[in-house]
């Protein structure tokens, strides 16, 4: 199975070292100095669970250089995805399966939109992982979970095969048909999350140990678990106090990438694909978030 990763960095990273038994067929796009990092040295995966790999995949910048792949993995970040779309055309052809696992909600829908060919199949994925420097991976804790799938089909040989080849490279992988739900179970966790530490302006230490500040948290839980059921997710509300235990379970100085880039970084941030999406879909349904509002008014524009 010929497989491509666009977006080297803890996804994608975490991705080839789950396929580095794949390495004759598997593409990393990258540019630059990673690039030449990868060609050279190899992409190199620290990981809690996985243990060490090294990974001497076919590294290129070029996608037509590769033609039409069977599996495309979209790993980008949410401000990079159109521009993604446009380079990994070549990639794509019409019996693609494409696999977006991006932050954000509704980002199959966008992959459709911009690819306009191949079969975009909605994904999600649970772990805990980061680029260091431009070759090595670190993947911290037990979470290693994807899932892939198309609401109204079952899964095909190609599906099938792609679940049992990552698999056996160690990740926890499904085919599922109720993958929005998923997807919008882990973006209000997410979402929460990072709107929780703007909020207070710092890592779950300073709220876990407030009550005051334990509610605040739960209304903005609240607000997207409501935000997330008007757009047809199906979830219980029993999510929001999942998430309560998920906050409390955290270390003390947890932070989420959209607040290290928001508060730390000048780039590029995914405000717009993340916090301002569901303030968006909030709008568009109807619901009223003043606690996403305020914080997305504080940060649009940086």
């Amino acid at each position: 199975m010929k497989i491509a990763i666009c977006g080297i960095g803890g996804v994608g990273g975490l991705l080839a070292g789950v396929l580095a038994q794949q390495e004759e067929n598997l593409f990393l796009l990258a540019r630059g100095d990673k690039k030449q990092a990868l060609q050279e040295e190899g992409l190199l995966l620290k990981s809690d669970t996985l243990g060490e790999r090294l990974v001497r995949a076919h590294v290129v910048e070029r996608p037509e250089e590769v033609g039409t792949v069977d599996v495309l993995f979209l790993c980008t970040k949410h401000y990079g995805l159109v521009q993604a779309c446009a380079d990994c055309g070549p990639l794509v052809g019409e019996n693609t399966l494409v696999i977006p696992l991006l932050n954000g909600i509704g980002v199959g829908e966008e992959v459709r939109r911009q690819l306009q060919k191949g079969q975009v199949a909605e994904g999600c994925i649970y772990c805990i992982s980061m680029l260091e420097g431009l070759r090595q991976v670190r993947h911290i804790g037990p979470g290693r979970k994807l899932v892939f799938g198309f609401a109204q089909r079952e899964a095909g040989e190609k599906e099938q095969a792609l679940v049992a080849l990552l698999q056996e490279g160690g990740m926890k992988a499904y085919y599922g048909q109720n993958v929005q739900d998923m997807a919008w179970e882990k973006f209000c966790a997410m979402c929460g999350n990072s709107t929780i530490f703007l909020y207070f302006d710092g890592p779950a230490g300073q709220v876990q140990g407030s009550a005051e500040r334990l509610e605040a948290a739960r209304a903005i839980y609240t607000e997207l678990w409501q935000t997330a059921v008007a757009n047809g997710a199906k979830l219980p509300q029993e999510a929001v106090e999942k998430n309560m235990k998920s906050l409390l379970a955290l270390t003390p100085d947890t932070t989420t990438s959209l607040y290290r880039d928001l508060k730390f970084t000048n780039g590029s941030t995914e405000l717009e694909g993340i916090l301002g999406k569901a303030c968006r879909l909030a709008r568009q349904a109807g619901v009223s978030v003043p606690l996403l509002e305020e914080v997305y008014a504080r940060y649009a524009g940086r």
